[in-house]
């Protein structure tokens, strides 16, 4: 209870400037906890699969073991591992392409509401779950390794 009344009484467009938060009443939102089965049948927390959508173009960042050992990959639409570092360690192991990665793609295009969005999905055994639409990562400080990404990116942000 602690930490959700601090939620509550924390004023988010203050602490970080994020202008989307200045006029909205914080409440609390209780969701399905989100598990997949592996190969040996325990439950674990999915990867998650952020895409960032500049326009047309998306980059898919995704996310693994984020309770545990987070890692982070950022791949092209095409499945291909991108050479950025962006705040995590990359994994030891390259995740798989996801089933369903068009479809994903294309929700994740149906929900562009402006010229950069980040849409966030879970693909739990082939049921793909929306997240949440973020407009500001990491509210607008994350940094990117190699540094000459955040400019190459912030390019595609027209």
């Amino acid at each position: 209870m602690d930490k959700l009344t601090t939620h509550l009484n924390t004023n988010f467009y203050t602490l970080y400037r994020e202008w989307h938060y200045k006029d909205i009443e914080p409440r609390i939102f209780v969701e399905e906890m989100l598990l997949e089965t592996n190969a040996d049948g325990e439950a674990k927390v999915p990867s998650d699969y952020k895409i960032h959508c500049f326009g047309k173009t998306q980059y898919i960042q995704v996310d693994t073991d984020r309770f545990v050992e987070h890692t982070r990959s950022i791949f092209d639409e095409n499945w291909n591992v991108m050479p950025i570092k962006y705040l995590y360690q990359l994994p030891n192991i390259i995740p798989n392409k996801p089933e369903h990665l068009n479809i994903m793609l294309e929700i994740a295009r149906m929900l562009i509401m402006s010229p950069y969005l980040r849409v966030d999905l879970y693909n739990i055994q082939g049921r793909i779950v929306v997240g949440e639409l973020t407009f500001i990562p990491e509210g607008g400080t994350g940094r990117f390794t190699p540094s000459e990404w955040d400019k190459k990116l912030g390019d595609l942000w027209n």
